[in-house]
């Protein structure tokens, strides 16, 4: 207990005030890491670039290093090359993709970087989700395989976005994956603000620790995912009431096995609310963006607003200051951790150890119970 307790302190010496002691309790076994063992084809990773690019979404650079790792090499089980441009639309009668029957039901999202449909399969009667996109994204779907490639032996595979089928042509690409009802974290954090009037940080804090997993696991075999947020994190059913998470869209993602070890970039990432310290001080970034990000959408979770900063004699905080109701030394510690990395990406296994600790406690427990009921039957019905 005292070697938690001055390890909290020590890592925020100088950086946030008001550190609260926690007591810790013997760590009980997490319903958020439950997912099946499995098998899938790891090909050899080509040797990695001699030079470090600027810009790792460089269009150019995205081709020459799919033709470095053979697309698709080992994936190309669960890709069909179709012809010509697909028209997508919302339709009660089926239409081909390939040699495949789908009845498009819904249209989900559009965004930048591509269009998604609710979809079943008529063959397999299976509801999916069809991204569509234009120009075709091979990479996101070599980035999808290779993570299930990578943790294929890795009790949190499930909650990486995997592609059941890619269709590709000249001109457009149709991915297709597992369809998650309950919506996104960003759904979540809409009915925390107008449907939770208290008891938000229980569930703030268990969402937290599965993203810290989550990227850590991805991480861990050299993926970066470049556009983590609230709207990338689906939620889905777990067993017990309890809630999972799946990270999708990898579309902007980095494979830094493809580049020499420590390397780092200075392209500026400029999607709002959600830019990290190290460019918003002109600094080289790598892994760096994903933290920063998960601390980001922690801050809509807990607040149910997107985060704000300043900076003080090179130290970045929040601009407003924690309710003293929550548990401050804990928030504290993710935030000055993922929003100060000068030294090197923050150190995920702490965070994870400190938030495992905080919901292990029979009282959070209970309380954690009794609202991911109440917000699993809201997500439903929404």
């Amino acid at each position: 207990m005292k070697a938690n307790e001055e390890l909290r302190r020590s890592l925020l010496s100088g950086l946030m005030e008001d550190v609260l002691p926690v007591v810790q309790l013997p760590a009980a076994p997490s319903p958020i890491q439950s997912a099946p063992m499995a098998t899938a084809f790891s090909p050899k990773t080509p040797q990695p670039l001699d030079y470090v690019p600027a810009d790792p979404f460089n269009a150019n650079l995205i081709s020459h290093l799919l033709q470095r790792v053979s697309f698709p090499g080992g994936h190309g089980h669960c890709l069909e090359q179709i012809y010509g441009n697909p028209k997508l639309a919302v339709r009660k009668q089926p239409m081909y993709i390939g040699n495949d029957r789908y009845i498009i039901e819904k249209l989900l999202g559009k965004g930048q970087f591509g269009t998604v449909f609710k979809a079943c399969n008529c063959g397999t009667k299976c509801t999916v989700a069809l991204k569509y996109q234009k120009p075709p994204n091979k990479w996101e779907y070599y980035i999808c395989k290779e993570l299930q490639s990578r943790l294929a032996n890795h009790n949190l595979r499930d909650r990486f976005m995997d592609v059941t089928k890619g269709y590709f042509s000249d001109q457009a690409s149709i991915l297709v994956s597992q369809l998650e009802p309950l919506g996104s974290l960003l759904a979540t954090a809409n009915i925390l603000k107008t449907s939770f009037k208290v008891h938000k940080e229980s569930i703030a804090m268990y969402f937290t620790l599965q993203m810290l997993q989550i990227v850590k696991a991805m991480h861990e075999v050299k993926i970066i995912h470049a556009d983590i947020k609230p709207d990338n994190f689906l939620v889905f059913p777990l067993r017990d009431n309890y809630l999972g998470l799946r990270l999708i869209d990898f579309g902007c993602s980095i494979d830094m096995s493809l580049f020499p070890e420590g390397a780092a970039f200075t392209v500026p990432i400029n999607t709002e609310d959600f830019i990290c310290c190290e460019v918003r001080d002109g600094r080289p970034w790598s892994y760096h963006t994903d933290l920063f990000c998960v601390a980001a959408t922690a801050h809509v979770l807990l607040l149910q607003e997107y985060i704000q900063l300043k900076k003080n004699r090179d130290v970045w905080s929040l601009v407003i200051h924690l309710p003293r109701y929550l548990v401050q030394d804990l928030w504290n510690m993710l935030f000055s951790s993922m929003l100060n990395q000068q030294s090197g990406p923050a150190d995920i296994a702490t965070l994870e150890l400190l938030f495992q600790e905080e919901i292990d406690k029979p009282s959070r427990q209970k309380d954690l119970r009794i609202n991911l009921i109440s917000l699993s039957n809201m997500l439903k019905n929404r």
